[in-house]
């Protein structure tokens, strides 16, 4: 990976999510870690002044996804519950990725159960069902009914 612009880019979220929607399980668990493996990268180089690019090489101290949560969560920059669930995220990506039997989907009980323990989600499940409470058939687009959120695929992306 080249040297990143510090200047933050504004990511276009309809765009990430029509892409993803194309893309099979095995993609979207490898990309969706990617993106949040990029972000933290993206972090680490806005608040470092001046970090060698070779902390972020392969075998680098910060080469690998679950470094730079660890070291985010140490600098106090995601919480406990965040570095937890991007630890979760991690793991599923690496069964998708390592897999040899590419027969995993977000169905898979070991990758469903993971996805609907993530604390995340356990936010967004609250604040849909309280946003939601009494009131008819909701129009929320990606998150189109309180089973939306519960989809782990859909809940993962």
């Amino acid at each position: 990976m080249g040297k990143m612009s510090k200047k933050a880019e504004i990511p276009d979220i309809a765009a990430y999510f029509a892409e993803m929607r194309r893309e099979s399980d095995r993609a979207v668990g490898i990309l969706g870690a990617a993106i949040l493996d990029v972000h933290l990268e993206r972090l680490f180089r806005t608040r470092m002044a001046n970090g060698p690019e070779s902390l972020f090489q392969f075998r680098g101290p910060l080469g690998d996804f679950a470094s730079k949560i660890d070291v985010a969560s140490a600098l106090g920059w995601v919480d406990g519950d965040m570095a937890s669930d991007l630890h979760v995220i991690r793991g599923i990506r690496n069964d998708f990725a390592h897999r040899a039997d590419h027969l995993l989907t977000f169905g898979t009980d070991s990758i469903r159960d993971r996805i609907m323990l993530l604390r995340t989600g356990q936010i967004l499940d609250a604040a849909v069902d309280r946003y939601w409470a009494g009131r008819p058939s909701p129009e929320l687009g990606l998150l189109e009914s309180r089973a939306a959120v519960r989809d782990p695929r859909k809940r993962f992306m």
